[in-house]
């Protein structure tokens, strides 16, 4: 009788203790989860935004290309970027789904598909970086045709120069800022099937 009296105080806190770890490990596995809703729709806005900004910018590089009498060819590359960017960006977008988390919570098919986006996202990168650049030096080359004036040429390549040295920290920030985005998305995806234990679809 005394055993069981005795035994009682310890059942008692154990269970107390096994209480506070299960709450813990809830809070815990909450904190993973809001952080894969904010860095799901970081990523999304990222790629919305890599929709928008060429339909925003076309318009104004045509406006220059106009009133500098730049070739027909130039306009043609530049429509050709422009539609595949906002063409594979919604693609990307589709193919990430943030929406049918929200909604199902499938963790092994979520994280599947934010690896697979993941790889998609960066072999854009390979296409666009290069088509750029032959699109900048074609443009230098066919203006450089159009300007005979010595003075307007220098003005010319300092505009060019100028553009470079903006255009490219902004683009090396954006590439590594996504970069962040994707690798806390895949680390908090991680993160929470640790905690779950492994379980394909939890809450």
């Amino acid at each position: 009788m005394e055993k069981k009296e005795n035994k009682q105080p310890e059942l008692e806190q154990m269970r107390r203790q096994l209480e506070i770890l299960t709450r813990k490990l809830d809070n815990e596995m909450d904190v993973h989860l809001r952080n894969i809703h904010v860095h799901m729709d970081k990523v999304d806005a990222e790629m919305w935004r890599n929709i928008r900004l060429p339909l925003i910018i076309t318009p104004i590089l045509v406006i220059n290309l106009v009133n500098m009498h730049s070739s027909w060819w130039l306009y043609v590359m530049l429509l050709l970027i422009v539609v595949a960017s906002v063409g594979y960006n919604r693609y990307l977008r589709r193919a990430l789904n943030a929406n049918d988390w929200y909604n199902q919570r499938n963790l092994i098919e979520t994280r599947k598909r934010v690896i697979r986006t993941h790889r998609l996202y960066y072999r854009w990168y390979y296409v666009g970086i290069p088509y750029m650049t032959a699109w900048i030096a074609l443009f230098c080359y066919d203006l450089s045709n159009h300007i005979d004036d010595v003075e307007r040429m220098r003005y010319f390549w300092m505009g060019i120069a100028a553009g470079l040295v903006v255009g490219i920290p902004i683009g090396i920030y954006h590439f590594l800022r996504m970069d962040r985005h994707w690798n806390r998305l895949l680390a908090d995806i991680e993160e929470y099937e640790r905690e779950a234990g492994g379980e394909a679809c939890p809450g």
